[in-house]
Order: structure tokens, then sequence, then C-alpha cells
């Protein structure tokens, strides 16, 4: 890693009140030539979205995209996950209560939904279904019951890269 992207990290360390020694230091995939920084926690579910990408021949840039765990993300305690932007730095959060009872596809929404924040610039989508009877994309703001994203897995994932998404 170059000095300049040392620099980015430890600045958005001291922002969020991390110390720079967890962003530089933790453990963590580095993914190809790409100054991205994955929690190996979490490595599989990014590596699935980048593969779900490749299907669909879209190129993810994770330049200076930086995914880690926290115990508090918000003052709201119904935050599990969020991505923040400051210049080319891409931060992703995932609240590590969470994550401990999740279920599989639990996780793989979360870290979806926040990836397409972070890289596919996609912003929350609360539109539902014509029968009303679930919501029409993983960007919603809300989660719906466990088993839409499961019995729908694929059309959620076909909707989230989708340049004709019915949310962008």
């Amino acid at each position: 890693m170059n000095q300049r992207s040392k620099s980015i990290l430890i600045l958005i360390a001291t922002i969020f009140n991390m110390t720079s020694a967890a962003v530089i230091g933790r453990s963590a995939l580095i993914l190809g030539e790409q100054n991205a920084y994955v929690d190996s926690n979490l490595s599989w579910f990014v590596k699935s979205f980048l593969h779900e990408a490749a299907k669909r021949n879209k190129v993810i840039d994770l330049n200076y995209l930086s995914i880690e765990f926290s115990n508090k993300l918000d003052d709201d305690a119904e935050v599990i996950g969020f991505c923040r932007k400051i210049g080319p730095v891409k931060l992703i959060k995932i609240n590590s209560a969470f994550w401990a009872t999740a279920t599989y596809s639990e996780k793989e929404e979360l870290v979806f939904h926040e990836m397409a924040h972070c890289v596919l610039n996609r912003d929350h989508c609360n539109e539902r279904t014509e029968d009303k009877s679930r919501f029409v994309s993983i960007m919603s703001e809300y989660s719906g019951p466990k088993i839409d994203y499961l019995t729908n897995r694929d059309e959620y994932v076909q909707e989230l890269f989708s340049k004709h998404a019915r949310c962008k």
C-alpha cells in the first residue's frame, strides 16, 4: 500500500473514531491489485458480490474500499450497516452484534446492500411489488421478512446489477 492510501485510511479512521492500527493492521483480505481492505470474516460475501457482478459483465472498482465490523454504528440501535464516502474513500461498517446472530442469507443481503451503496451508487428504494407483498429491491431501508430474500434471491441480485433497475 502506498503512502497516499495509508494517509487516506488514517484520515477515515480518525473521522470515525477508530485507531489507525485497526485500519492498517487488522487481518484483512487484499483484493488483487486494488487498494481494498476487507475483514476476513466478510471476504466470502464480497467475493460473492464480485462474482455476481462479473456474471453480468459489471466491472466493480474496489479502490479505497474498507469493510469492517463495529460494535456501535449510530445512535439508532436498528442500524446494522452503513456506507460512508469521503472523496475516493468508501467505508462500509457492519454491526458485529447483528453479524453474530445473522443467517448466511441475512449476511449476504446486508453486504450486497452496503456494497451497492458504495460501489454501484445505489440509493435506498422502498418501492413494493404491485401486490404490495414485498420490496422490489434489497435496497430498501427496511428489512423484509427473511423468506423474501431466500425465495427471490436471483431476482433481487438481477435487479441490483441491472442498468434498468426499478430504483436507482
